[in-house]
């Protein structure tokens, strides 16, 4: 017995990047380690979206991170990589794209991680999508998703990684504790517990450059 589903994807807009007024595709889901789902083809047509996203390079901000005081700073010594927030009035239009196809479909990947990995991992609400850009050299250390005590990152309960582009070399997702490494293939989702028990990095860049779609769920 095959251990991928079909999930079928039809995503209805009128907003012009979809021609005919809709989208389908079919996306296909696999576990591929403990409470970790892999889901490939999840979102398409994000080699357009690289290109637009640099065509709003001013967008781009450094990304940060939150400490004991449970206040956001940089600090590329953990983290190196850029962030545009996607959706929302200060995101263009070319981008709000691929956002609204990402929200379109979340709930049927969701229920497809329930179904196949962890049944008991109900979330409620998404936090949104993000766009972040490892260019070379850059990183993102063993870290949890979760921040103890945060009045928002303390309540993630499932982490969502979206691979844009696969035309690059390192950056692989890491996963220590499952032994699983996952390298990056342009479309593929991959859904995990935002918690200690999965401690993920990203590894170096060392060509070219990064981009990845995030998102949590509570």
């Amino acid at each position: 017995m095959s251990n991928h589903i079909t999930i079928p994807c039809n995503v209805i807009t009128n907003h012009p990047n979809a021609e005919g007024g809709s989208v389908r595709w079919d996306a296909s889901a696999e576990r591929v380690g403990d409470d970790v789902m892999l889901i490939h083809n999840a979102i398409p047509q994000l080699e357009g979206f690289t290109k637009l996203a640099e065509g709003h390079a001013e967008l781009f901000t450094s990304s940060s991170v939150v400490g004991e005081d449970l206040k956001e700073y940089a600090n590329p010594e953990h983290r190196n990589s850029d962030v545009i927030r996607l959706g929302g009035d200060a995101c263009p239009d070319d981008l709000i794209f691929y956002d609204l196809l990402c929200h379109s479909v979340e709930s049927g990947f969701i229920r497809a991680y329930m179904d196949r990995v962890n049944p008991r991992a109900v979330v409620n609400v998404g936090s949104g999508y993000t766009l972040l850009r490892y260019r070379e050299g850059g990183f993102f250390k063993e870290h949890v998703d979760v921040t103890r005590d945060h009045p928002v990152l303390g309540h993630r309960r499932l982490s969502v990684v979206i691979f844009c582009n696969d035309n690059f070399e390192g950056g692989d997702l890491v996963f220590p504790r499952q032994g699983l490494t996952i390298k990056p293939e342009a479309g593929q989702m991959v859904i995990f517990p935002s918690g200690f028990t999965h401690p993920h990095e990203v590894e170096p860049i060392t060509g070219g450059t990064r981009y990845s779609i995030v998102s949590w769920f509570f």
